[in-house]
């Protein structure tokens, strides 16, 4: 029996004993037995956990190195069996992974793949693998040669996963420019699955070389990127963890791990269940503190080259990392980017750093319209900055890194969106607001039935108005329907992001009916045609891409007459968008119509085969979208969908996810 499975099988044994129910007498030895059984896994596991040989002998990629108090995942195991392998099941664990047969999901069967008008040879040689391509290196006239580089590292692997290679240049990585997507188990360009503007056609070298440089940061554990200031193509890249591992929510382990050793200190801490000092637990942090452990990575902060010098250096996070620790204060060392609370000095210096940063990033009212950013959405909540206590909503008030024992989900439910028991529903919002736990208060309040999506508190308080990985998400700030909010910043409203057929106005008359909202005055098409026409046609292109996911989201369908096949006529016309992950969504969105699940359809094809696609979709649901129109006094031009789409908001969008 290998080390590692001894000491598994001893903590094994340690849990059977202490969570056994003897006769009274027997209780304390069986529990001191436990302790000393666990003991002997903890030291045999320490014993193996600081020594990684062959990372330090690898040259060509950034190594894992324990360091800075940092000592792994691995160390956590033997006394953490159940959280250790919740952790490994997480979508966490994944975000970066070292390339071989385990980790790499893409089709790398000796294929070739075209992209940027370069065709990339993918295959696999045992553990390997590998591509042929265009060197990305060469300069000058005359044919670009081409290269075989190994594959060290990957990106993600939830729904979509991307891909590292070996530059020969120390640890420097480079990107391979495709994208492997999950769902349709298929090759991408790697700017098809963002929502960037589709002049960029091939990937500049700054989108090539950003591991070190942006993904490090929150791809991986403790990274410090070491680069030469001299010399970009030499580093020595290295991280205490790939992936998001223990020690990024609970801080540097290796004083707890060597407090631990002591059996008596162990069995005091689980008798008497008191705080740790020598780790952080982020469910025993005051809240805000507890919510800046997902908002490290979970933020959007303000560039490092904007904060002010006194803060930390460039060469500083160069050479030692980004100095945040769990239980820290977040702000101390970074700048969260509040538009509301900017001032206009603040917004002045972003804007000249970077012209659109806000606009990539927030709607035009300050709420977050990108993925992974959920941090600067949850603190703009009223449920975040009034709370109190027990009573202020936190990432962990809805999310749990770790399931109980209790729970009865297997490990891959829970990791798809880490939510707590019961927590993808009314219940997370019932344990502040308990009045509408009570089936009669619940309608009464929304007016809808109670078993109807109409009545899920999140629908209408947390809507999908953010984007990333090629889909909607819902938005973190909680906030009530308005039709103001449509008006104003453009974004989608609760109602009409569900109600797809219906006009802003239409929402405005229930608003007002129900809770007394005052109307706002509207621009005559916005208050005749269903905003779903409006934005499909005619938004820009985050807001094309949100109808898009929306048409084929099971809830809005029902309540959205999508039998008549109006849905699916607007989604031919979106599988002509210029935008790649419009299309993508489009074409998701597509074969969840009625009639449409065997439709065959490409969203990357060429302009005339998606025409000819486009075409199929229409004779098979020929609906007229002017029937969805409120205008029985015929005062919009008969021809105002055609001049909605003629004058499509076509300026450059590029979502930061």
């Amino acid at each position: 029996m290998s080390a590692e499975a001894l000491a598994i099988a001893l903590v094994l044994a340690a849990a059977g004993l202490w969570m056994a129910r003897p006769a009274s007498g027997r209780w304390p030895a069986l529990r001191m037995a436990a302790v000393g059984i666990a003991a002997a896994a903890v030291a045999l596991a320490a014993d193996r956990v600081p020594r990684t040989p062959e990372e330090t002998q690898i040259t060509n990629r950034p190594i894992q190195v324990r360091e800075d108090g940092y000592v792994s995942s691995s160390a956590c195991r033997a006394c953490h069996p159940a959280n250790y392998a919740s952790w490994h099941a997480s979508w966490h664990r994944t975000m970066t992974q070292v390339a071989d047969r385990s980790a790499v999901l893409g089709d790398f069967g000796g294929i070739e793949v075209e992209a940027y008008g370069e065709s990339y040879r993918l295959e696999r040689q045992g553990d390997a693998f590998w591509v042929e391509m265009p060197d990305p290196e060469h300069v000058g006239g005359g044919k670009t040669p081409r290269v075989r580089r190994r594959i060290l590292l990957t990106t993600g692997s939830h729904h979509e996963q991307d891909y590292w290679y070996e530059t020969g240049h120390t640890r420097k990585l480079g990107f391979l420019p495709l994208t492997w997507l999950v769902e349709e188990a298929r090759w991408i360009p790697f700017g098809a699955a963002f929502l960037m503007p589709p002049e960029v056609r091939s990937p500049s070298p700054a989108q090539l070389d950003r591991w070190e440089s942006a993904c490090i940061k929150c791809h991986a554990t403790h990274g410090k990127p070491r680069t030469d200031p001299a010399d970009p193509t030499r580093m020595d890249t290295n991280v205490a963890e790939f992936g998001i591992a223990c020690e990024a929510c609970h801080g540097p382990g290796e004083e707890h791990v060597r407090a631990n050793r002591s059996p008596l200190r162990r069995l005091r801490s689980r008798v008497t269940d008191s705080a740790d000092p020598t780790i952080v637990n982020p469910a025993r942090l005051a809240p805000d503190r507890a919510a800046q452990v997902c908002g490290q990575c979970h933020g959007i902060h303000k560039p490092l080259a904007l904060m002010p010098r006194d803060w930390h250096t460039e060469d500083d996070w160069r050479d030692q990392g980004l100095t945040y620790r769990p239980g820290d204060d977040l702000e101390a060392s970074r700048y969260v980017v509040r538009v509301a609370r900017l001032g206009e000095r603040r917004l002045e210096e972003i804007r000249l750093f970077d012209p659109h940063f806000l606009e990539d990033r927030f709607w035009a009212d300050g709420m977050v319209r990108v993925s992974g950013r959920e941090y600067n959405g949850l603190i703009e909540s009223p449920c975040f900055a009034r709370g109190a206590g027990e009573r202020q909503l936190t990432c962990l008030s809805c999310h749990v890194m770790h399931p109980d024992r209790d729970d009865p989900r297997p490990l891959a439910v829970w990791a798809d969106d880490q939510l707590g028991p019961g927590l993808d529903g009314d219940r997370a919002c019932l344990g502040c607001h308990p009045r509408f736990a009570d089936g009669a208060s619940l309608v009464a309040h929304t007016h809808h039935q109670a078993d109807s999506t109409g009545s899920r508190c999140a629908n209408c308080h947390m809507p999908y108005t953010t984007w990333g990985l090629v889909k909607a998400i819902r938005s973190h700030t909680i906030s009530n329907p308005s039709v103001r909010e449509s008006r104003d910043a453009g974004r989608p409203n609760a109602c009409n992001a569900c109600h797809l057929d219906r006009t802003a106005a239409w929402t405005g008359r229930w608003l007002a009916a129900w809770w007394g909202v005052e109307a706002v005055p509207l621009p005559p098409v916005i208050e005749r045609v269903p905003l779903a026409l409006v934005w499909g046609l005619g938004g820009d292109a985050g807001q094309r891409a949100l109808v898009a996911w929306a048409l084929g989201w099971e809830a809005a369908r029902e309540v959205s007459n999508a039998a008549n096949g109006w849905t699916a006529r607007l989604l031919a016309q979106l599988l002509l968008d210029p935008y790649d992950a419009v299309r993508i969504a489009a074409a998701r969105s597509l074969l969840r119509q009625p009639g449409f699940a065997d439709f065959e359809v490409d969203p990357l094809a060429s302009a005339e085969a998606r025409r000819e696609a486009a075409a199929r979709v229409v004779a098979r649901r020929s609906v007229n979208l002017g029937l969805l129109i409120e205008d029985p006094d015929r005062t919009l031009p008969p021809d105002v969908l055609d001049r909605i789409y003629a004058q499509r908001n076509d300026r450059r969008i590029w979502l930061r996810e």
